[in-house]
């Protein structure tokens, strides 16, 4: 079962970059949530410089076992359209026409996650190494919690690494996304230092949060766009 909803969702997940005249940087992850080239990620991995977004389509290249590379990689261009700085949640749109297939029931919601709900998450942890592989990692539920700011989190038992944040978080039993990946939990945070990221912040536990993806709905319905 984890297989098929790692399958269904791999093609979605791409890589963040910033790309200038002077290289590449990585940045984190995303997934495309509509037909046109629309994504959802984190906000705090590009900060408010826009400019200069790109993203990199994930391309298997077999079954196998891949090569560990640090090879140059086709970028795609991309805009942000929404950011709410808030939730730490941001919709971008890829500047190109692209033929995208997307699966039926792609997002689901939160409401009936339970302690112990099988997940899967996906990304690109090694990214900032330039090791451009996704990677997929299970874990449960481990609690659902509201923020001081009012934001709903799903925290699951996996140390998740700086570059999956801004993948999708999904639910085994519902196959759908139910989560942006947001990095580690700290309990001491109130979620209004969320702009001030860094890579050390919450190093002391396993546990990792999500935001919920009911937050990147409502950036996706602003739009006027179909929830799939």
């Amino acid at each position: 079962m984890y297989t098929t909803s790692a399958e269904k969702f791999t093609g979605g997940c791409m890589m963040l970059m910033r790309q200038d005249k002077c290289g590449a940087a990585f940045l984190g992850s995303c997934f495309l949530v509509h037909e046109d080239g629309f994504m959802l990620t984190t906000g705090h991995i590009f900060g408010d410089n826009h400019q200069d977004l790109c993203v990199v389509p994930y391309s298997p290249e077999s079954t196998d076992f891949q090569t560990i590379s640090r090879e140059h990689v086709r970028s795609i261009p991309v805009e942000v359209i929404s950011v709410d700085n808030e939730r730490d949640i941001a919709l971008l749109a890829m500047d190109v026409d692209a033929d995208i297939v997307m699966p039926d029931f792609l997002l689901g919601n939160t409401e009936s996650l339970r302690l112990g709900t099988p997940l899967v998450s996906l990304g690109y942890p090694f990214g900032f190494q330039n090791m451009h592989h996704l990677t997929a990692v299970s874990s449960i539920v481990s609690s659902k919690l509201m923020s001081p700011l009012g934001n709903n989190h799903i925290l699951f038992d996996t140390r998740v690494h700086a570059g999956d944040v801004g993948g999708p978080l999904i639910s085994i039993n519902e196959d759908c996304i139910v989560g942006v990946v947001c990095g580690r939990y700290c309990p001491m945070a109130d979620g209004s230092s969320i702009s001030a990221y860094s890579r050390e912040q919450a190093l002391d536990t396993d546990l990792s949060y999500a935001i919920a993806i009911e937050h990147g709905i409502a950036l996706i319905e602003k739009e006027g766009l179909d929830v799939i």
